[in-house]
């Protein structure tokens, strides 16, 4: 069997394909492997003929028709020879090499006028005469005095080129020299445009008998166009005169001091300088008049008269300077007025008048203290200040305050209370200073600041109640908007619950940090998001009625702060002076000022800084900043300012947390609220209802007003800060539910009315039962509805 099927050839998929082809004449193509059909060649009528195009007669044939048609075909190449062409069309005289021939007679090619068209005249060997401007086709004689045309192609007339240039120099108020004047006679301003001149031929004046008085080659200028002719008076100051004539004249320097007298400068006499030197008070004297002279130094004084006297008044003095010699042996042989006494090197203070301490002071240039000249026995000393000694020193010197509070403090070292008190004394070591250590009592009612409020919670333990931190959502943790997107926190827009951003040029990044360190389980962070490096920071403005209190205090702002990258983080305690609750919220009048003051790096109206400060980061460090200062007595509102000192890169990110602003002269440890504590003070500027919704939820009653108008009521709980904005997550996040018909579709949130504690909203619906109750419904768990009422 096996010899017997040896020589047949094994079965496969290509002779399986053509076993299954019909009978049917056809050329075998092979579509794909093993596939295969049979085709037949056709060809295109009046294009070409195919004979035999299945191949069962022998090999197909194909040929060209008889009559060939070529519509909308390109024949390019070949030769054709003999071909009888009929009615042709699309063919002109260059396609069979006759571009050159016209169909002009010759009669008319040599007619003494003859019209050439096209033609290329020779000038060189031509002669064109009697022609004129009519002559030429038109734009080619331009006439335009404007030559709007700016062609290259059209020749300007001579009176277009003139007027044109006529109106470049008077458009330009180009100087034109329009001849000269005659001013021996007084003539009045000639009628000019601005930059006329005129030279005077003959000196005299111009503008009339009441005009300047103008030298031969004088210029007079035109300033203003359209001047009439006319007097001084009338058009003087339309015109300027350039003097010719300089010799002699003076000149001074660019300034100097008032009152001060002029001198030559150098020896042209033609240049003026300042002398540096002024007049005298009072009238200037000759050297014959008598002058009284006060407060004045003569040098050199010589009375020649025998009758001269030099009149000393009584209770007058004469200084003399270096020395005075006076003739005489003793006080008799010189004359004084009444109670006069020379006094000499040898005499003793007796010789004057008694003396008191102050005006033994009055003339000693290096005492010390004021009071009496005190001596040794039993002097009375008010505040002396002395030399501290060291600790231990036993001899007789006067002891200084610090002297005895550090003996004090040394010996009462150690000791745990005081007995014989009401209530237990308790020290800790520290100085006996009053203003650093106050007793506490537990038996009274007693007077405590609000620093030593807080400093004694603190040292017991206590905590901080209330808004001892005037600052609400301290670390960022509460975060109702949710507002996370890329650059969503532009300059001014609110981010965690009672803070915003801003920013020099272009919107940040906000997220929340949890678990940051061992004290602090959140912080706020910001995030550079702008390929442009930029500065920003983060800002919180406090409500009056919880700020106002503050006036005339010392308060402390600390907080934990950190940056990625190493640089400089500044910080800032601001006033509001304006209106209360109604701030300028972007308190940057200029990022890139280094001088931290109003009107430059900050906004000049109705603010005032506190205090400012700074502190050099290392990068990913977390670190502390403390920041006092005292409140003024205007401060409407005040706020707390972050911002980094320089412009910082791409993704560069700012993180702060638990930030405290408090009464006091020093910070005090982190005021922890609860966090539903921390939540009702947020509510109060910020509400948002929806979140953590399990997804399809009631979330009032509502009544259809028309088929359009949906209304319902949403009760808002404890009284916000005012009636607030309302706002919506989403139109489709919401439906109005008509029991007795169908839910409505919510397009829009049309309208709203507000009060701190209730909101009624106004949606648009299509298709509502008007007077039909229906239920207010989140149909989303991404709906919200916001309520916002901050600053």
């Amino acid at each position: 069997m096996t010899d017997f099927l040896a020589p047949v050839q094994p079965k496969d998929a290509t002779l399986t394909a053509l076993a299954a082809l019909d009978a049917s004449a056809g050329l075998l193509v092979e579509t794909s492997a093993d596939s295969f059909v049979k085709r037949t060649l056709t060809g295109t009528a009046n294009e070409i003929s195919v004979s035999n195009g299945s191949g069962a007669a022998g090999d197909p044939t194909l040929s060209l028709p008889a009559s060939l048609v070529f519509t909308g075909k390109t024949v390019t190449g070949g030769s054709f020879t003999g071909p009888a062409i009929s009615s042709p069309t699309g063919i002109v005289k260059g396609d069979v090499g006759l571009g050159n021939v016209d169909n002009t007679s010759d009669a008319t090619k040599n007619a003494a006028v003859a019209t050439l068209t096209n033609k290329t005249i020779n000038a060189s060997a031509n002669t064109i005469s009697n022609l004129t401007a009519a002559m030429f086709a038109a734009n080619v004689v331009d006439n335009d005095s404007a030559l709007a045309a700016n062609s290259s192609t059209r020749i300007p007339t001579q009176a277009a080129v003139k007027a044109y240039a006529d109106q470049l120099i008077a458009a330009n108020d180009a100087m034109v020299f329009k001849g000269s004047i005659d001013c021996s006679a007084n003539p009045n301003y000639p009628a000019a445009d601005r930059g006329w001149t005129y030279k005077v031929s003959v000196g005299g004046k111009i503008g009339g008998a009441s005009g300047v008085s103008v030298e031969n080659g004088d210029t007079l200028m035109c300033l203003t166009d359209g001047t009439a002719s006319g007097t001084q008076a009338a058009v003087g100051a339309q015109w300027n005169i350039v003097q010719a004539n300089l010799v002699g004249a003076v000149t001074g320097p660019a300034s100097s001091v008032s009152g001060n007298i002029p001198t030559f400068n150098g020896t042209g006499g033609t240049v003026l300088q300042d002398s540096g030197k002024a007049l005298p008070g009072g009238a200037i004297v000759g050297t014959s008049d008598v002058q009284a002279l006060t407060g004045k130094t003569i040098n050199g004084l010589t009375i020649t008269s025998t009758t001269g006297t030099l009149t000393i008044a009584a209770a007058k003095t004469l200084v003399a300077n270096n020395s005075l010699t006076l003739n005489g042996t003793d006080g008799s042989s010189v004359a004084f007025g009444a109670g006069g006494t020379v006094a000499y090197l040898s005499n003793k203070l007796s010789a004057f008048a008694a003396t008191s301490s102050a005006e033994l002071a009055g003339v000693m240039s290096d005492e010390t203290g004021t009071g009496s000249l005190v001596f040794a026995n039993g002097p009375t000393l008010v505040n002396p200040v002395v030399g501290t000694q060291t600790l231990g020193d036993s001899s007789t010197k006067a002891a200084s305050t610090a002297f005895v509070q550090n003996a004090v403090a040394a010996a009462v070292a150690g000791v745990a209370s005081l007995g014989g008190q009401s209530g237990a004394l308790t020290f800790d070591g520290g100085s006996m200073a009053s203003t650093v250590m106050t007793l506490l009592r537990y038996d009274a009612a007693q007077a405590l600041s609000s620093a030593q409020q807080a400093r004694a919670r603190a040292n017991a333990g206590a905590g901080n109640p209330g808004l001892h931190n005037r600052l609400i959502n301290p670390s960022g943790q509460i975060w109702q908007l949710e507002n996370s997107g890329a650059a969503a926190i532009t300059d001014g827009s609110y981010a965690w619950d009672q803070w915003y951003g801003l920013t020099q040029s272009a919107g940040v990044t906000a997220s929340a940090l949890v678990n940051v360190e061992d004290g602090t389980p959140f912080m706020m962070r910001l995030t550079q998001a702008n390929a442009t490096a930029q500065r920003f920071g983060l800002a919180q403005v406090i409500e009056a009625v919880n700020c106002t209190d503050l006036r005339g205090q010392s308060v402390v702002l600390s907080a934990r702060v950190r940056m990625s990258a190493a640089t400089t983080l500044r910080f800032a305690i601001i006033e509001w002076t304006g209106t209360a609750d109604v701030p300028t919220k972007d308190f940057v009048n200029d990022w890139t000022s280094s001088i931290f003051s109003p009107g430059n790096f900050f906004t000049a109206t109705s603010t005032v800084i506190t205090a400012s400060g700074s502190i050099t980061l290392t990068a990913n460090t977390a670190a502390s900043i403390s920041l006092a200062g005292t409140v003024s007595s205007a401060a409407a509102n005040i706020a707390v300012l972050f911002w980094t000192d320089s412009a910082q890169a791409q993704n560069v990110t700012l993180d702060i947390g638990k930030a405290q602003l408090e009464a006091g002269l020093a910070p005090t440890p982190f005021a922890v609220r609860s966090a539903q504590d921390e939540m009702g003070l947020c509510k109060r500027y910020l509400r948002t209802t929806g979140i953590n919704l399990p997804g399809t939820m009631y979330l009032s009653l509502g009544f259809i007003f028309s088929p359009t108008i949906f209304r319902t009521v949403i009760p808002l709980g404890d009284p916000m800060r005012a009636g607030p904005a309302v706002s919506i997550s989403s139109p489709s996040h919401f439906q109005a539910d008509d029991p007795a018909a169908s839910a409505l579709v919510i397009s829009a949130l049309a309208a709203y009315v507000s009060s701190p504690d209730v909101a009624q909203l106004q949606f648009t619906i299509s298709g509502g039962t008007a007077g039909h109750p229906a239920f207010f419904q989140a149909l989303s768990a991404s709906a919200r509805i916001y309520f916002k009422a901050q600053l």
